[in-house]
């Protein structure tokens, strides 16, 4: 194997070796370099984000993908091709028995494969496919799962077995959630409508992200790494000083009331670089504390209740004239 396709192989988060990846397959002429290069910059600004450039540049993204992805996986042994990521197959669609199947020639194929959206909606075929891949030899290749069934102990029990970075629940959990605190998770999701208990006791985790939708949690660890924190329709009100490290904060749907916006904006973050407050009354005098947002680049407002009177603040405030997103107003 090329060097360079080595150096990403053997780091994959690693984003400058990709660059030099592309630049060197781009003067060869090889598609995929501008595959990569395309999909390094999408991956760089959040789809609602987007502007003409970057439609631009999904559109040729998908046309690449259209003449030569399934050239670039030949012999693929899944039914549904691998997502593409920055250039490399990462992410597989599957059930957990078939994910098992044929998990060694999909590695041997695509050695980035790091990823599994697990697809199963039937309960039975889930159980045996799940415990079959937590003791397949190549279960520890996969460092982000995506759990789609309603987890039992036993499934959780199993799970301590692996070492994912991330975790992403689709059905609900049932049991305590402190055996999670022995993973090495970074990001952690919860997205289903069933409360979940021992959200404490993983106040010891690394986490850089959690995302928590439509889940009553009253209180959220103040885990000292974290940067992203995502709640929708959580109702619950946030100090966002707990987490210092934060540059992502997005409130949904929360129910936090015309005090709890004021609360929450007088507090203000010296790191957060994008605020997300939907569904929610901003008053023309919330605006004034965007000052205590100092690093703040985008403001998400959609769905929010504005005012004439706010809507003027909003235009009149430097805050937001320096903003490089505004959305929703």
């Amino acid at each position: 194997m090329d060097p360079l396709w080595q150096r990403v192989v053997a780091h994959p988060d690693d984003e400058e070796a990709r660059r030099v990846l592309a630049d060197a397959l781009l003067e060869r002429g090889d598609p995929r370099g501008e595959l990569i290069a395309v999909q390094c910059r999408l991956a760089a600004v959040p789809q609602d984000e987007w502007g003409p450039e970057e439609h631009r540049l999904a559109e040729r993204e998908q046309a690449l993908l259209d003449a030569h992805g399934a050239a670039w996986v030949q012999g693929w042994p899944f039914e549904l091709l691998p997502v593409f990521v920055r250039g490399f197959p990462e992410r597989q669609h599957a059930h957990a028995s078939v994910f098992v199947r044929y998990a060694e020639r999909a590695l041997r194929i695509a050695p980035t494969l790091r990823e599994v959206v697990f697809t199963d909606e039937d309960p039975r075929d889930w159980a045996g496919g799940w415990n079959a891949f937590c003791v397949s030899p190549h279960a520890a290749r996969v460092r982000r799962l995506t759990l789609p069934i309603t987890f039992q102990p036993g499934d959780l029990n199993a799970l301590a077995t692996l070492a994912p970075s991330a975790l992403t629940f689709k059905g609900g959990v049932l049991g305590d959630i402190e055996v999670l605190s022995r993973l090495p998770l970074e990001e952690l999701s919860f997205e289903f409508d069933l409360g979940v208990r021992g959200l404490a006791s993983l106040s010891s985790l690394p986490l850089r992200s959690f995302v928590n939708i439509g889940n009553g949690v009253p209180v959220v660890p103040a885990w000292p790494e974290l940067q992203r924190l995502t709640l929708d329709r959580v109702e619950t009100r946030v100090d966002p000083r707990r987490w210092p490290k934060l540059q992502r904060l997005e409130l949904f749907d929360t129910r936090l009331g015309r005090r709890g916006v004021r609360e929450l904006l007088e507090a203000g973050h010296p790191a957060v670089k994008r605020l997300g407050l939907r569904f929610e009354r901003i008053d023309a005098e919330h605006v004034d504390f965007l000052e205590q947002w100092p690093a703040l680049e985008v403001l998400d407002v959609s769905g929010c209740t504005l005012d004439a009177r706010t809507r003027r603040a909003l235009e009149e405030s430097t805050v937001v004239r320096r903003l490089r997103r505004m959305l929703g107003a």
